[in-house]
């Protein structure tokens, strides 16, 4: 017979929880099949978390598995304080993975971020989104080169740039930098800026146009943008769903495309992918 404290109402709200979530998912399970708090219709068993379509979930303590047990179930036991230790690890080790993927980014990288950059950095990685390529230069047709955007998925053809005062000044550019340094009065200096960025941004107004025009997906921000945390979760969202739909895309290419490798250049490929929705 169930004594009192089996018949407690567990707080199945715990952190601990959900890092089991995460670390399931990365093993395969997907986290729309699982349930939390979990009751079976007899209303005689309850467990921490359930997969009920396979018959498998863990249990707590005050947690009643057993009639689940009986109907061949999996569910394994663990104490709140195991798990809540699981979670800290869990927790701890994501953090020294996220500064492994963002310091090695930042050592490799050819140019230098604003802050802004490397906070939408930082979302990006602990989204779990794929790790961009700081560093892709993009070239025309004749080999020379177009453009370096902020951050490039390459092989799904995404590019994201980062616009702002400062980005079409020229971070890169020292000497239109110490000529409006060197200004003698604030008019000039604020006149300096005015042209040099209207001519950044002209051409970089036609580098993307071009950029478009040979099948890449062109995504942008400014400094402002991202001034917020609301404002870096909606970039992050926007490039989470334009990664997620080009994956789609490129996925349903593929399956229209003969099982040979010299099949076609990558150029033919995005041809096809143009041709699909045309």
């Amino acid at each position: 017979m169930a004594d009192a404290a089996d018949d407690a109402e567990v707080d199945y709200s715990d952190h601990f929880i959900h890092s089991v979530y995460e670390m399931l998912a990365r093993f395969g399970v997907d986290p729309h099949e699982g349930r939390s708090g979990f009751t079976n219709e007899a209303g005689d068993a309850r467990i921490a978390l359930a997969v009920p379509g396979s018959k498998v979930g863990l249990s707590i303590d005050g947690d009643r598995p057993d009639p689940l047990l009986e109907d061949g179930w999996h569910v394994p036991h663990f104490s709140v304080q195991q798990l809540e230790t699981f979670a800290l690890v869990y927790r701890q080790l994501g953090t020294l993975a996220f500064e492994h993927i963002r310091r090695e980014s930042m050592e490799s990288q050819v140019k230098t971020g604003s802050q802004e950059e490397e906070r939408l950095l930082a979302a990006i990685l602990k989204a779990n989104l794929p790790t961009p390529d700081r560093n892709f230069r993009i070239a025309r047709p004749n080999g020379t080169e177009l453009t370096v955007p902020d951050f490039v998925w390459a092989e799904l053809k995404v590019a994201f740039f980062m616009d702002g005062l400062w980005w079409h000044v020229g971070r890169d550019d020292d000497r239109t930098l110490k000529m409006i340094a060197d200004a003698a009065t604030d008019k000039e200096r604020g006149e300096l800026l005015m042209k040099n960025n209207r001519s950044r941004a002209e051409r970089d107004g036609d580098n993307r146009s071009e950029l478009a025009s040979m099948g890449w997906i062109i995504l942008s921000c400014t400094d402002k943008d991202l001034a917020t945390g609301q404002g870096v979760r909606k970039q992050v969202t926007r490039i989470g769903k334009t990664l997620q739909q080009q994956r789609k895309l490129y996925d349903q290419l593929n399956k229209f495309e003969p099982e040979n490798p010299d099949s076609g250049s990558p150029d033919d490929r995005d041809k096809k992918l143009m041709d699909l929705f045309s």
